[in-house]
């Protein structure tokens, strides 16, 4: 399996914060089947986290040499996770935000919740990122106030060219404030890729797929589990268009 959205690299945002929790977080990579992770700390331009190709490299070079010190059979990319800010657009023009695995794709996170500005209109800024000629993959749709309201603005962004990012913790917790979204957003068809989204090795949000590719081998088949956390993820580490169920 493949794990397109996690917080592993130490100390550039709220994932691991030592060499000694991306250790952790690794080994629990692999042993729960993850071969291959592409990292995407949190990028909020002009805010925090101000992850660009120098800052996030460090970190990653450290990530590598754990992996080879350690013997981990795991491969690792790097990428971030963008938070759309009124700064977003001009770190994507100065080439400063990076991409998954430097391929045209972005991983975007949009305003939710607290942090939610007012003045950005997300249909706005996708179209905007898009027209540039990348490809856009929504983080974690499941949590954003629109969607919640209005499930159909998926198909808006779907036809804008986006992808869609589900969060494994979000299909497996019944207790979650996310979990009636993401089942939702699951069968309506618009659906990907789904990914850890962790930030820790204990806990919820840990680096584990091998469950929720079962729970999507049951509730479709495997050729649909194995696209949402093989093929597809696959398809973004080589930058390939992604294949839809809708």
């Amino acid at each position: 399996m493949i794990d397109t959205h996690c917080h592993l690299l130490n100390s550039v945002d709220d994932g691991s914060q030592s060499p000694e929790a991306t250790l952790a977080m690794l080994l629990d990579a692999q042993k729960y089947g993850i071969k291959k992770i592409i990292a995407t700390p949190h990028c909020w331009p002009g805010i925090k986290y101000p992850n660009d190709f120098i800052r996030v490299n460090k970190a990653y070079q450290e990530a590598l040499a754990i992996i080879i010190q350690n013997k981990l059979d795991i491969k690792l990319y790097f990428g971030c996770e963008l938070f759309t800010t009124a700064d977003t657009m001009n770190w994507i023009t100065e080439k400063r935000a990076l991409t998954m695995n430097d391929t045209n794709y972005y991983l975007v996170e949009l305003p939710w919740s607290i942090h939610r500005d007012k003045n950005i209109n997300e249909t706005e800024i996708l179209t905007k990122i898009t027209k540039l000629g990348y490809r856009v993959i929504i983080a974690h749709p499941e949590r954003y106030d629109l969607v919640k309201e209005n499930i159909d603005i998926l198909k808006t962004w779907r036809d804008l060219g986006c992808s869609f990012q589900v969060n494994r913790t979000s299909l497996l917790n019944p207790n979650g404030w996310e979990y009636e979204t993401a089942w939702n957003i699951v069968n309506s068809g618009y659906f990907d890729v789904i990914a850890t989204d962790a930030h820790h090795y204990t806990g919820s949000r840990i680096m584990r797929l091998d469950d929720v590719y079962e729970v999507m081998k049951t509730k479709f088949n495997e050729d649909v589990a194995k696209l949402v956390l093989i093929d597809n993820p696959q398809r973004i580490i080589d930058g390939q268009p992604l294949v839809h169920l809708k």
